[in-house]
């Protein structure tokens, strides 16, 4: 297989850069979830501050005891926590995949058959360890990202009502 940008329809390109820029923006509106919750379920403005400096995955836990404390009441207004912060911190994961590493055209050298992507540059292990995202795991990513965000969002209103 050989790496690069062949001649590729530009639709094409633009239909997955369009679909990284989607699940990418799924990430942030999570995100700012996340970072919004913290600031409405801990008062004191300089303790959420530090907080928000903290790398994702740290803010998740802190948020996790949070809403442990108001678990009676949210589960008094239908909320169920369930597997949330553990598929929250996945997608993150993904998350850095996407955003950090380079969008690809593969070439079979052989049948000349193409297949976009992003490969995931894994400097620090065995180079020929790659993964790669094509678009139907893109697909399965923003899918995921989109109900994450779906429940982040009804958790915000929730808490905001609770206020």
């Amino acid at each position: 297989m050989a790496l690069g940008m062949p001649n590729v329809p530009d639709a094409e390109v633009e239909g997955f850069a369009c679909a990284m820029g989607t699940a990418i923006h799924h990430y942030g509106v999570i995100e700012h979830s996340i970072n919004e919750l913290l600031s409405l379920l801990i008062r004191d403005k300089l303790s959420v501050r530090n907080l928000l400096q903290l790398k994702v995955a740290k803010r998740l836990e802190s948020l996790e005891s949070l809403i442990a404390i108001k678990e009676n009441m949210l589960r008094d207004r239908g909320w169920q926590v369930g597997d949330l912060i553990s598929l929250t911190k996945a997608a993150f994961r993904e998350r850095n995949k996407i955003a950090h590493n380079p969008f690809y055209v593969r070439v079979d050298r052989e049948t000349g058959e193409m297949d976009m992507g992003i490969l995931v540059v894994r400097h620090h292990q065995d180079p020929d360890d790659e993964e790669w995202i094509n678009r139907s795991k893109l697909d399965k990513l923003i899918a995921e990202s989109r109900d994450i965000f779906c429940r982040f969002s009804r958790l915000l209103e929730l808490c905001q009502a609770a206020a």
